[in-house]
């Protein structure tokens, strides 16, 4: 591990010393139009007093295939992920700063994408979306991010294309194959196909513009049984007058894929055949050993998932004056589907069907497989005002989102069923409500040509509350503290948070091409619902998360205004220092994140594949962020360059005493916090040369943690005697192993060939090297990633 430290380190220094930049073509690019996207929340090099990155259209089209975005976002500083069906088509898990994205703000377009009630952003429900994006930027840290959940790890802002400039119909079609090397004759196999068909008008009359995509990607995946079929849309028209514009888009897609979110033995990794395993959810334990594993179960080929997200915006933008600018968007998320679970491990009082629920027979189901529904309804209205007077610059902005759910079940199939059991028969059913009201101003005041300074505050409400809760055809009640009765049908609880988070920072110009920032902020992360209840999971023994009593009987009173869990809270500084010219540039910033009741994971995972946490009272994460590119050559050969970034950090808890079953506490203090790699970092040689481009990419991941337990999970008795006992069995080895990969990209272009506007081949080539190694894990669950694969694809301008 130190050699590859070392190596690692001593491969950046030339380009983090020697850095140059490289040409941007997107911004040669002369756009006829404004783009009609909510901006106040994006950053501007040499500016902008945060730490952040970007991709541009040409970076995107360069490096996407049909990857899932996460994957193409791996190059930027301080970002992991892993797949969890393995080749990066599907679910994809995103980590910045080593923190997940829970805790990261997504947003489209300005429109806030994380789940209202868990937060986590489902990277699968805008299917091939990087189709359409102009820019990616991440900002690191707590950022310009007024919008959304808090961001506690930085934020994500996606920009689609403005498409006014484009027009014509472009054909494409490709297809991957996957080298599995366990052994079989055919060891390269096609596995991936993508189609897609887009057309654009162009600005008709100086007025209108009109764009619609439509595309297909189905996967075998790598894991068994984890297969994709991914349909997308994009369709959007515009108008533009002469101090007015509307857009209007409408994306998303329905799709299917067979689970695969359930992680494998750590001796599975460096086997060919073995890593392709799709264990069931709790299919494999250890045995007391913690090393040998005593049972292994696959995950039954009929659970599957099937979704669909619309999104629909109205985007408007109105000038006022060249100083006063107002934008509104518009929005509404609809989500529908679900997803089939084996449920072989659950009885009859499980699927509430004993005399409870008026059923006669005793005998439990056998085999089950149930069908898990939500339905989500999200909408909402953000209106911004940007107002630039003499040196300063004010914005303001609010924010309304509504959004409503429904969880229920079924039985799909089971042995053993009463006489004349009714198929529709729900055996669990709540209601969900989020409503999330929030306002922020923002001044930035120039004292001079080179100095500026910005303060922000913003207000936020959140409230939560479950409604409708059944178990079965009975409505479920609780008592409370005060002796009440709550719930049978009516409001369970209703959770209110009020934050305010302040932020402020100061930008310095030392020089036209340099300028050094800082940055300080305060913010609050509000919980997710399931931090309150899991509702959906009642049926096997989840119960509110609320302070409380239990009386005689075993009955348990809760005070519904007291949740176990709390919001966390950051400070965050950030000192950073960027060089730009025409041939040169690099940044290093310094970050300091100090966390008060940080949600930090337990080491396992629930029964949809989602880690479980719970407040850590203090943690630590600090670091450096370094990065550059450099020209190696420049002539009429082509244009050579180097680019790079790596990061050093350490996250620390400072506080944090693990509860065990039996009511003892292991004190976690100094441990590193799980998930989180120490040394990270990206190179990339790109080279073109006219038509033709070609890249190869590095990825390097330090070693981390998968749990919180340090070398307690082998010294300490008490946790050792914890986990045989109550967390699905022991295990002995808690390391993600540091790793690095190489991916390489070729395409050419040729211009007006055989009738065609252009006519594009592109090759891709994933983990060139054929490295067997684990991207992700949690607890003792590891998550393999994909040998090599080779994509082809061509596209057609006409």
């Amino acid at each position: 591990m130190i050699r590859k430290m070392i190596f690692f380190i001593f491969s950046i220094i030339p380009a983090l010393l020697f850095a140059e930049t490289k040409v941007n073509p997107d911004s040669l690019k002369v756009y006829d139009v404004p783009s009609i996207t909510v901006t106040s929340s994006r950053a501007k090099f040499l500016d902008s007093p945060v730490p952040f990155n970007e991709l541009n259209r040409t970076e995107i089209s360069n490096s996407y295939t049909t990857q899932d975005l996460p994957n193409l976002m791996s190059e930027m500083p301080s970002m992991t992920f892993y797949s969890q069906n393995g080749n990066s088509i599907g679910y994809s898990i995103l980590s910045l700063r080593g923190i997940d994205e829970r805790r990261i703000s997504v947003m489209i377009n300005g429109i806030p994408q994380n789940d209202p009630e868990d937060h986590i952003v489902y990277w699968i429900d805008f299917p091939d979306i990087a189709s359409n994006l102009d820019n990616i930027q991440v900002q690191r840290g707590a950022g310009l991010s007024g919008y959304g959940p808090a961001a506690i790890a930085g934020s994500v802002n996606l920009t689609t294309s403005n498409f006014v400039n484009k027009k014509g119909v472009k054909l494409m079609s490709g297809i991957g194959w996957q080298e599995y090397g366990s052994g079989n004759s055919d060891k390269l196999q096609p596995i991936t196909n993508k189609m897609s068909f887009e057309a654009s008008s162009g600005l008709v009359d100086n007025k209108y513009a009109f764009y619609a995509r439509l595309s297909k990607i189905t996967s075998q995946g790598y894991r068994d049984r984890s297969w994709t079929d991914l349909n997308s849309y994009f369709v959007s028209a515009v108008r533009y007058d002469d101090n007015f514009s509307t857009q209007i888009n409408i994306f998303g897609g329905p799709f299917s894929d067979g689970l695969a979110y359930t992680g494998l033995p750590k001796s599975y990794i460096s086997d060919a055949s073995l890593r392709r395993s799709n264990p069931a959810y709790g299919g494999w334990a250890y045995d007391s050993t913690g090393k040998t594993i005593s049972y292994y179960t696959d995950r039954r080929k009929q659970e599957i998932e099937h979704f669909s997200q619309p999104h629909y915006e109205i985007l408007n933008e109105l000038t006022l004056s060249q100083s006063l600018k107002v934008n509104s968007t518009l929005f509404l998320y609809t989500g529908e589907g679900y997803f089939d679970v084996d449920g072989s491990w659950n009885n009859a009082e499980g699927y509430r069907m004993t005399k409870k629920y008026g059923f006669d027979s005793t005998v439990n189901p056998a085999n089950s497989l149930y069908r898990a529904f939500v339905l989500n309804r999200q909408w909402g209205w953000i209106p911004c005002v940007n107002w630039v007077t003499g040196n300063n610059e004010i914005t303001a902005g609010l924010e309304v989102r509504i959004h409503r759910s429904e969880h229920f079940a079924n039985l799909l199939f089971a042995e053993n069923l009463p006489p004349g059991y009714d198929p529709d028969y729900r055996f669990y059913y709540n209601r969900g409500n989020r409503n999330i009201f929030s306002g922020f101003i923002r001044e930035k005041y120039s004292l001079n040509k080179d100095l500026s300074v910005f303060a922000e505050g913003s207000l936020v409400h959140h409230s939560y509350s479950i409604t409708d809760e059944k178990a079965g055809n009975l409505y479920t009640t609780y008592l409370t503290t005060d002796g009440k009765t709550v719930g049978n049908g009516a409001e369970l609880f209703n959770i209110n948070y009020l934050f305010f988070n302040p932020k402020a920072g100061m930008n310095y110009l030392i020089s036209e091409d340099m300028n050094v920032f800082a940055f300080a902020a305060y913010t609050s992360h509000e919980p997710r619902m399931r931090n309150f209840y899991a509702a959906d999971d009642a049926f096997f023994g989840a119960t509110p998360l609320f302070e409380g009593d239990t009386i005689a009987g075993g009955i348990r009173k809760y005070d519904f205004s007291k949740p176990l869990v709390k919001p966390e809270k950051m400070f965050n500084l950030e000192l950073g220092w960027n060089w730009k010219t025409e041939n040169y540039s690099a940044s290093v910033n310094a970050y300091w994140m100090q966390y008060t009741d940080e949600l930090v994971s337990s080491g396992r995972l629930d029964i949809n594949g989602n880690p479980i946490d719970g407040n850590a009272p203090g943690t630590l994460h600090y670091g450096l962020e370094m990065q550059g590119s450099a020209f190696l050559l420049k002539s009429h050969s082509g244009n050579l360059s180097l680019t790079a970034n790596a990061t050093f950090s350490k996250n620390t808890i400072l506080e944090y005493d693990f509860l065990t079953s039996t009511g003892v506490k292991i004190s976690l203090k100094g441990n590193d916090i799980a998930g989180f790699p120490s040394i990270m970092g990206n190179l990339k040689l790109h080279y073109d040369l006219k038509g033709f481009r070609a890249s190869l990419h590095l990825r390097f991941n330090g070693e981390s943690g998968t749990d919180n337990f340090g070398n307690l999970l082998t010294t300490d008795s008490r946790l050792i005697a914890h986990l045989k006992n109550d967390m699905g069995g022991y295990y002995v080895d808690n390391t993600l192993e540091s790793y690095t990969v190489l991916n390489a990209d070729f395409s050419y272009t040729f211009k007006n060939i055989l009738s065609l506007q252009d006519l594009r081949l592109h090759l891709q080539c994933m983990n060139l090297t054929n490295k067997l190694y684990a991207a992700g894990a949690v607890g003792k669950e590891f998550f393999p990633a994909a040998g090599r694969s080779i994509f082809v694809g061509i596209e057609l301008g006409i």
